[in-house]
C-alpha cells in the first residue's frame, strides 16, 4: 500500500542518515580526515525537501535551427516554437539535437520528469532521446529506461516520469563528473518526409526535479 511505500522510504533514509553518523563518528574516533562531503551528503539528507521543482535552463548550442525558430524558444511559456532545419538538410536516419545547461550551478538535482508541448503537424517530434552529461568531455548517459521516448502529437503539455531506479545516479553524475548538460535528441517526427519543411518541430521544454544540495 501507499503507506507502507512511505513508512519503507522514511526507514530506508534513517537507516542511511544513522550510517553516515556512524561513519564520521568513527573518522573522529580514528583521528582520520573526516570526508567532508560526508557531512554535506548527511546535511542534504536530515533536511531533504521531496517538493518538485521546475529546474532552469539555458541554452548552450544546438545543430541547426530554421529562420526565426531558435531553440531557446522552448525554454519560456507562450513563445514562438522550435522548427530544427529543413528535412532536406539531414542525412538519412540522421537526428536532430538541442544541449542545455542546468542555470543554477550552486544546486545539485535529481530530475524527476520532464514536460514537453509538442507541435500540431507532421513535423512534430515522435521519438526522442534524453540525456544528461558533461559537454567539455562529450560524455552523456540517458535519462530514460527505454532507449526512445515517444512523444504524443498535439500541443497539449505532456508529462513524462524518469526511471526512478536511475535518479540517484544523475545526481551521482551530476556531483562527481560534472554532468550538468541535458541534450534533447529528436529521432523520429510524426510523418513528414517533405524536404522543404522542418524535420523537428515543438514548443515547450520543462526539467522537474528535487533540490538535494545547495551550496549557495
Amino acid at each position: 500500500t501507499k503507506l507502507a511505500l512511505v513508512k519503507q522510504i522514511n526507514q530506508n533514509r534513517t537507516d542511511t542518515i544513522t550510517g553516515y553518523i556512524r561513519h564520521i563518528a568513527e573518522d573522529f574516533e580514528q583521528k582520520t580526515a573526516v570526508n567532508i562531503p560526508d557531512i554535506v551528503y548527511l546535511l542534504c539528507l536530515l533536511y531533504h525537501n521531496d517538493e518538485e521543482v521546475e529546474i532552469e535552463l539555458e541554452y548552450v548550442s544546438h545543430r541547426g535551427h530554421h529562420a526565426i525558430w531558435h531553440p531557446k524558444n522552448l525554454l519560456f511559456e507562450n513563445h514562438s516554437s522550435y522548427g530544427s532545419e529543413t528535412l532536406g538538410k539531414f542525412n538519412k536516419n540522421e537526428t536532430d539535437w538541442i544541449v542545455f545547461k542546468i542555470k543554477n550551478e550552486h544546486i545539485l538535482y535529481s530530475p524527476t520528469k520532464f514536460a514537453m508541448k509538442n507541435w500540431d503537424t507532421d513535423c512534430a517530434v515522435k521519438k526522442m532521446k534524453l540525456w544528461i552529461g558533461n559537454k567539455d568531455n562529450d560524455t552523456w548517459f540517458n535519462m530514460t529506461e527505454s532507449s526512445q521516448i515517444n512523444v504524443e502529437f498535439g500541443e497539449d503539455l505532456q508529462e513524462i516520469k524518469l526511471d526512478r531506479k536511475e535518479q540517484n545516479n544523475y545526481h551521482q553524475q551530476m556531483q562527481n563528473n560534472g554532468c550538468r548538460y541535458l541534450k534533447l535528441e529528436f529521432c523520429e517526427n510524426h510523418g513528414n518526409d517533405m524536404d522543404q519543411f522542418c524535420a523537428f518541430c515543438c514548443l515547450r521544454f520543462i526539467l522537474y526535479g528535487i533540490e538535494t544540495v545547495s551550496f549557495e
